[in-house]
């Protein structure tokens, strides 16, 4: 068995044998496939794949209809193969703490009939007319936990691997007693990462939205929430002395909110160098331990305030949930967040995700063209759509674990410069090179044969081929 199978294998036990041989083929019929990710694209490549392809029990090819159950009728959950996922790159974690970080994404998609879709926030949009400006967009919205994995290879120093997963179903669109918000919708993956790892320190990064008192209050004993703050938020300081009369005091003296502490001369501004996004910069920093009151009353916050000397940038304030936090402790995870935003250009623009055709009700009564919105059927349950995105998300973690342990770095980094010699500041690998990686190991294994007049054969030699090695 090659290295992919032997990699796939690892998910084997989330389904039964004959759903495992149909998800197996999808996956690597995604990956290979260009093009629409679309169900109906990758049973096209079949014959590119003919000793992968799924079999009844008199050796025919299944019906196509087989693999559109998977994700809608199928017996199986996410929260599994997420674990399973995750714990596959146990070997190439650090040490000491876990970090996570927890964001929502929006894929775009159209038609009345999607189950599970609505109107959402898209921050994603490149559309607006004014910095700042909110625009809303129709699909689903999927709130992700992704674990972050050192790699040396890649600029930002590793990537985050989509790992746990929750469709997030808007007001109008669910029904009320279903109804959850995005950031219960959050807590909850923290609490299962807590779970998979109950000897671990986690550190969980998150956006502006999920610094709330849902998660920070609610949170596992073993994890501590990195977030950015809003300039109005009131904070209060820690170290008071407990009334002797009356009920006993649970806040201190009001410190203002943050935006007044950072124009505050009684707080003085120092320079720092600090790493931000790969790289050192000098900032005007302030750092204080407080109050406040989306979290519980004896928890010592650690704020850290930063200001651009150039003037270039706005003020931005950053809070971890820890007492005497260092500012690389507050601000390197904040900055590691963004590898989730990463993560999901990626596996929209390389894996596709947005463009799955799935999760459409069928079968149904035509919809009023003269009622605006979204109009699928109610108390249908969305669970294809609940499961194709993050079946794709988990298919793009499985090409990082894949080339953790037989990618060629540097050889992928020169080919990349010799296929582009414009891209001269290119110092690491990204995704894209991962996955052609991938793609030239499933023609070296024979996983994908290309047609011609005297039958079926591979293009590429495996990648550990001794003639690829000189070449490189």
């Amino acid at each position: 068995m090659g290295t992919i199978l032997s990699l796939v294998q690892l998910f084997s036990s989330v389904w039964t044998r004959p759903s495992f041989e149909n998800a197996r083929y999808l996956m690597l019929a995604w990956i290979k496939t260009s093009g629409r990710a679309q169900i109906s694209n990758f049973l096209r490549v079949r014959r590119h794949m003919s000793d992968l392809v799924p079999r009844n029990s008199e050796g025919e090819p299944k019906h196509f209809s087989v693999f559109y159950r998977l994700f809608t009728r199928a017996q199986w959950n996410l929260e599994p193969m997420g674990r399973r996922l995750a714990r596959a790159f146990e070997g190439y974690l650090p040490d000491d703490d876990l970090m996570l970080m927890v964001d929502d994404t929006l894929q775009r998609r159209s038609g009345p009939r999607l189950l599970g879709g609505g109107m959402h926030r898209d921050g994603s949009d490149s559309n607006a007319s004014e910095e700042g400006e909110t625009r809303f967009n129709f699909g689903l919205n999927v709130v992700v936990l992704a674990l972050w994995v050192p790699i040396d290879a890649v600029e930002a120093g590793g990537l985050a691997v989509p790992v746990g997963f929750r469709l997030y179903r808007s007001k109008k669109t669910c029904p009320e007693e279903d109804y959850t918000k995005r950031t219960e919708l959050a807590a909850e993956l923290i609490d299962m990462a807590a779970e998979w790892w109950p000897d671990r320190q986690l550190t969980v990064a998150v956006d502006q939205e999920y610094t709330c008192k849902t998660i920070l209050r609610d949170r596992p004993e073993s994890v501590e929430i990195v977030g950015r703050l809003k300039a109005g938020n009131v904070v209060y300081d820690p170290d008071f002395e407990p009334n002797s009369i009356g009920r006993p005091r649970k806040w201190g003296d009001r410190l203002g909110t943050l935006e007044k502490l950072a124009d505050s001369d009684k707080l003085p501004w120092f320079q720092q160098g600090v790493e931000m996004y790969g790289k050192t910069v000098t900032l005007q920093v302030k750092w204080l331990e407080v109050q406040w009151k989306s979290a519980h009353a004896d928890d010592r916050l650690t704020v850290v305030l930063i200001r651009d000397p150039t003037g270039t940038y706005d003020d931005a304030y950053f809070v971890r949930t820890a007492p005497d936090a260092e500012v690389s402790e507050v601000l390197g995870p904040a900055c590691r967040r963004w590898g989730l935003e990463v993560a999901f250009r990626n596996c929209k623009q390389q894996m596709r995700i947005s463009s799955v055709q799935n999760g459409f009700a069928q079968g149904d009564e035509p919809n009023d063209p003269n009622e605006p919105g979204p109009s699928a059927p109610e108390g249908r349950e969305p669970t294809a759509s609940r499961r194709t995105v993050p079946f794709g998300m988990m298919t793009y973690g499985l090409v990082i674990r894949w080339y953790l342990e037989h990618g060629r770095p540097e050889a992928d980094l020169q080919r990349a410069k010799n296929l582009a010699p414009w891209y001269t500041q290119k110092a690491g690998i990204s995704f894209r090179d991962m996955l052609e990686a991938f793609r030239r190991q499933m023609e070296g294994e024979g996983l994908w044969q290309t047609p011609t007049e005297e039958g079926y054969r591979t293009t590429h030699a495996p990648s550990d081929d001794t003639s690829e090695r000189k070449a490189a």
